[in-house]
Parts: C-alpha cells; sequence; structure tokens
C-alpha cells in the first residue's frame, strides 16, 4: 500500500494560510476580514473574497491566526488555465462546527 503513495507526484496548486505577510486585511469597526489569501504555493492562484469576506482571526487556534467563514463568506481563486489532474486530494485543517460545508463545487 505504501508503494502507490510513494508512487505519487505531489505537486501544490493552491495554498493558502492565515499566518502569511502578504494576507491583505481589511478592518470595519472593530472587526478584521480577509480580502486576499496570498497563494504560498508559487502557482499564482490567490484567493480573493467573493461576495462576503471572512473573518480574520488574530489567535483562534494555539495562537496562530485563522480564517473564518460563516457560511456566506467565500475566498474565490481565478479559474485554472487547465482541467485538475485527476485523481485530486484536497487537504483542509479546519475546525467545523455543526451542519457545515467544507468544499462546495
Amino acid at each position: 500500500m505504501l508503494r502507490e503513495w510513494e508512487a505519487l507526484e505531489a505537486k501544490n496548486l493552491v495554498w493558502l494560510q492565515a499566518e502569511d505577510e502578504h494576507t491583505t486585511l481589511a478592518t470595519q469597526g472593530e472587526q478584521t476580514f480577509v480580502k486576499q489569501a496570498h497563494d504560498r504555493s508559487g502557482s499564482g492562484h490567490s484567493a480573493t473574497m467573493h461576495g462576503r469576506m471572512p473573518a480574520y482571526r488574530y489567535d483562534a487556534i494555539n495562537g496562530h491566526p485563522c480564517f473564518e467563514f460563516d457560511g456566506a463568506s467565500v475566498l474565490k481563486t481565478a479559474p485554472f488555465a487547465q482541467a485538475l489532474p485527476q485523481p485530486l486530494t484536497i487537504m483542509v485543517v479546519a475546525r467545523a462546527r455543526g451542519d457545515t460545508t467544507i468544499f462546495d463545487a
């Protein structure tokens, strides 16, 4: 079974991380929101707010910042130039509460 994983060629196409000096934030009142999240993969797929901005929490997870989505807030990348190779693995570090959709095609 391990041989199958070793044969995979890992290619990170998008890496969004709250703890990034290039994340663009906006302050509205006492709230801080994410306008753009820089793509750390080097692939140039930065995500911008689409509709409502997600909240930015400075020390939410063990002292590290996070993006907080409320079900209406979205960060969206531009369309990829080519279809993504299949099969595709998506990794997310998240804490979901209640009936939460992590991904929506």
